[in-house]
């Protein structure tokens, strides 16, 4: 019955579409082919007004390319992220890797950096033992990057993340396109002097970030073995002498402009009676000046008039201007056949002259700078 009623129906349909007979849904008039094309349609132009929302668009960005590496790094990130879950550090290997490579003689050499804080000295890992922390702390995504670059200027990043914890510690900064020296600024236009300018601050604030994000604990301890390996290593097997680091450290002094005088004057004795433990600290202060995170003038400025036109412009080189360090003007073990203030030569009978009648050597220049009475 169901199915006849609906052929009934099927049969009606077309009767009646056959005969011709108009469909309710047409207006009077208008037929099927007129009202298919729509006679009252939207002009063909039509003024459009422009979205105050809307971006500019760089024609030189190749937006395929964009989008494809911006799915490359989320998904660089999704798998390191993903790696980090699935092998998690074992806090008690890696603190045994970080002790294990702070025992090294040459890192411990270069491993703490000191500067002066409120009259107090306020030490830590050097830039240099903080990345091999932060390497064997594992599942850290550490880095710097610069960001842009803009009106004489660049923006920098510098981080550190962990993975397994989503915690990120994030440093940015900018830095000026320029150099100062003597008390004047010179604007930089190298390339290569902008990105090594901007890479030397970097680098101290990636320090920053990645005692952060190590336990503090860790980093007291990596401190500690550093100064054992330091004691340990001196007059060990094999190893040089506490007389012959001195020697040596005494040079890498001489090369930034501190002379003889000035690393008496601070240990209160002469550099030949340094203990183990003033090595350690000159270590440290040396890795400072280096690592250009104090001046000269911060430790070896106290009471002395003017060391300081050798400290003033060894702070300049530090501040970032890229001179070549200048030779000491006094060599921390006296050498006799050198002049005591500027370091060159002496001949034979200028030596003779000079130290009898000012006890030391010095060459005609500075000699006719001292007073004349003898010492």
């Amino acid at each position: 019955m169901y199915l006849s009623s609906l052929a009934q129906r099927a049969n009606k349909v077309n009767n009646e579409r056959g005969r011709g007979k108009p469909s309710p849904w047409l207006k009077p008039g208008v037929s099927l082919s007129q009202h298919s094309m729509n006679q009252e349609t939207v002009p063909a132009t039509i003024d459009k007004i422009e979205n105050p929302f809307t971006k500019p668009v760089d024609e030189r960005i190749n937006v395929g390319a964009v989008s494809i590496e911006g799915e490359r790094a989320i998904a660089q990130v999704k798998a390191a992220v993903y790696l980090a879950k699935q092998f998690p550090r074992d806090k008690f290997l890696a603190t045994e890797k970080i002790l294990e490579a702070c025992r090294r003689p040459e890192l411990a050499e270069v491993g703490l950096y000191a500067y002066p804080r409120g009259g107090k000295k306020v030490e830590g890992p050097s830039i240099r033992a903080a990345e091999i922390i932060g390497n064997a702390w594992g599942n850290l995504d550490i880095g710097v990057a610069e960001l842009s670059q803009s009106q004489g200027e660049s923006e920098w990043l510098a981080w550190a993340w962990d993975l397994e914890t989503n915690t990120r510690w994030a440093i940015s900064f900018h830095v000026k396109h320029e150099r100062h020296s003597q008390g004047r600024v010179a604007e930089l236009t190298d390339p290569r002097d902008i990105y090594e300018t901007g890479a030397n601050y970097g680098s101290r604030r990636k320090r920053a970030c990645i005692l952060a994000a190590v336990d503090q604990d860790v980093i007291n301890a990596a401190v500690a073995q550093i100064k054992a390996t330091i004691a340990g290593a001196v007059g060990g097997k094999g190893s040089k002498t506490l007389q012959e680091k001195l020697e040596t450290m005494a040079r890498k002094f001489a090369a930034l402009g501190v002379t003889a005088k000035m690393l008496t004057q601070r240990l209160g004795h002469s550099v030949a009676d340094t203990s183990v433990e003033e090595y350690t600290e000159l270590c440290s202060i040396y890795k400072s000046l280096e690592d250009k995170m104090s001046r000269v003038s911060d430790w070896f400025g106290g009471g002395l008039a003017a060391t300081t036109e050798a400290a003033r412009s060894v702070d300049e080189k530090l501040a970032g201007n890229g001179a070549e360090a200048e030779q000491s003007t006094e060599t921390a073990m006296a050498d006799p056949e050198v002049c005591a203030v500027c370091g060159i030569k002496v001949i034979r009978a200028q030596r003779i002259k000079s130290q009898s009648e000012h006890g030391r050597t010095l060459c005609a220049v500075h000699e006719d700078q001292q007073p004349e009475s003898k010492q």
